[in-house]
């Protein structure tokens, strides 16, 4: 006859077979928020507007702080789960779950944190299906630091987390460039950003927006040729500018915001619109990641 424990632990177990499904709709979620976010932002300069652009982006912000969450403990609930269910009794797990930090201020997670946790998410985030972001490409991601490139923003050496271990080597990073990018006030508004040489030579200005080298997807063909992130984002008009015959095959970027996630983000989509073997290291204030173009999304 189970227990009580074995009929709650049996109920709670069909729960967490739903995380996954939860988690998809939490980063869907946070895709909305966000979009919503990017056409407040691009269509009025209204205080009350750019506040509630602002608000937008924080719940997306917390959408995708909860999916993080969601998806670490799924796993260790689920063991603790399954174990009641058998009738084999185990203590609850104590100190909490494996990897968790304390909270900062309002239940968020403090930045240094979120910084370290960047790519933890990826895999995961990359799963849900992203609508297409319209208009410009404001959106903030949850550890963004201070839109302006001050030393105290610039990436340090292996940032990427556990992630760099597969990376290839970075392009240099030149300071001077990266303190040349304007504030995003607020964390919204267009990204801009400065593509140069490795040796920081070549400097071509970049902003996301539908005018720009990206604009009617050169070169692309396929889904890749529709996405905002090819045509419209900072990132994609860079991809675009490296796609043109004569350029280096390897490149930087310099841009005041971290490259978008989700399936059709920049993050994501970046090695399809670039050529094979193309390599573009993107430095965002906090951070950085090597692309290595595979041309999946090429004509």
């Amino acid at each position: 006859m189970p227990s009580e424990l074995q009929r709650v632990a049996d109920r709670l177990l069909a729960c967490l077979n739903e995380a996954p499904r939860a988690v998809g709709y939490l980063h869907d979620r946070a895709s909305k928020c966000r979009e919503a976010a990017a056409w407040i932002g691009s269509t009025s300069s209204n205080p009350s507007a750019r506040m509630a652009a602002m608000q937008l982006d924080e719940a997306a912000r917390r959408c995708e702080e909860a999916a993080r969450y969601l998806s670490q403990a799924e796993a260790r609930a689920k063991q603790w789960v399954e174990q009641m269910v058998s009738g084999i009794r185990t203590a609850e797990p104590s100190g909490g779950l494996r990897g968790e930090r304390a909270l900062g201020p309002g239940g968020s997670t403090p930045p240094a944190d979120r910084r370290r946790d960047d790519h933890d998410d990826e895999p995961e985030a990359n799963k849900p299906d992203k609508p297409v972001q319209a208009g410009d490409e404001t959106s903030s991601e949850k550890d963004e630091p201070p839109s302006r490139g001050t030393f105290e923003d610039r990436p340090q050496d292996g940032s990427a987390g556990d992630e760099a271990e597969d990376q290839p080597e970075p392009s240099p990073f030149i300071e001077q460039i990266f303190r040349r990018l304007p504030e995003r006030p607020g964390d919204v508004g267009p990204t801009s950003g400065i593509l140069t040489r490795p040796d920081g030579g070549g400097l071509i200005h970049v902003r996301s927006g539908t005018r720009g080298p990206g604009g009617t997807a050169p070169g692309l063909g396929g889904r890749t040729a529709s996405l905002d992130a090819a045509r419209e984002h900072a990132e994609g008009h860079a991809a675009a500018l490296m796609r043109r015959s004569g350029m280096p095959r390897e490149m930087t970027l310099y841009a005041n915001k971290r490259p978008c996630g989700g399936r059709y983000g920049c993050d994501n989509t970046l090695p399809w619109q670039l050529p094979p073997g193309a390599k573009l290291t993107v430095y965002w204030p906090g951070d950085y990641k090597v692309y290595i173009g595979d041309g999946r999304g090429l004509a």
